[in-house]
C-alpha cells in the first residue's frame, strides 16, 4: 500500500518526477487498454448488427451478453482504476 502514488502524495504533499512518471505510465496503459476494448466493442457491435440483419437472434443475444457481462464491466473497472 505504501507504493501507491496517491498514498505517497498524501504523505509528502508534493509530487516528484518519479511519482509523476509512474502516474503517466499508468494512465497510458489504461488508455491503451480502453482503446483496445473500444475496438473490440466496435467489432462486437458490427457482428451483432450483422446477426440481427441475418435474423440470427441467438448469436445477436450472445454478442449483447458479451458486451454487457464482460466488455462494459472491464471498461468501467479500468476507468475507475485510472
Amino acid at each position: 500500500m505504501e507504493e501507491r502514488i496517491d498514498i505517497k502524495l498524501l504523505q509528502t504533499g508534493k509530487l516528484d518526477f518519479v511519482q509523476f512518471k509512474k502516474i503517466m505510465i499508468r494512465l497510458n496503459r489504461a488508455n491503451d487498454a480502453l482503446l483496445g476494448l473500444g475496438r473490440i466493442e466496435l467489432y462486437i457491435s458490427n457482428y451483432k448488427d450483422l446477426c440481427k440483419e441475418k435474423k440470427l437472434e441467438r448469436e445477436a443475444n450472445h454478442a449483447k451478453l458479451f458486451t454487457d457481462i464482460l466488455l462494459d464491466p472491464a471498461k468501467d473497472s479500468i476507468k475507475s482504476d485510472a
